[in-house]
């Protein structure tokens, strides 16, 4: 019996140190395990950080130029304005040209007839010589 009890008791010392032998098999993987994975998170970490500070220079970026153009805009439109108003002031001055062409067209034609019609008041005349 004591030879009985001595191989169970072999044969189950076996089976722990089996079990013991699994066990840290077990172990060993699930620390590769961890180690795998905190190696990936800080992979994440630092491309989540590179993103980012890409992201902060490409707004950056994108402000300078929203600025720029902003800028852009109110020189043209200052640009507009004063072509405006200088096409406004060159239209008034052609209206004023134009309405004293028409006047002095009127006046030419005026004068036109009086000389025609005093030309032909002093043929109607009898003309002086001097002897």
């Amino acid at each position: 019996m004591t030879h009985i009890l001595s191989i169970i008791s072999k044969e189950r010392c076996e089976n722990m140190v089996d079990y013991i032998k699994r066990l840290k098999v077990y172990i060993r993987w699930f620390q590769d395990l961890e180690i795998n994975y905190s190696l990936e998170q800080e992979k994440l970490k630092n491309s989540l950080e590179m993103t980012q500070q890409k992201s902060i220079e490409i707004e950056l970026l994108l402000k300078i130029k929203e600025d720029e153009l902003n800028s852009i805009i109110v020189e043209m439109r200052r640009n507009c304005s004063s072509l405006q108003e200088k096409f406004i002031k060159e239209e008034a001055e052609k209206s004023v040209v134009v309405a004293a062409n028409d006047s002095s067209s009127i006046n030419y034609i005026k004068a036109g007839e009086y000389t025609v019609s005093k030309d032909s008041h002093m043929a109607s005349q009898p003309k002086i010589t001097n002897i």
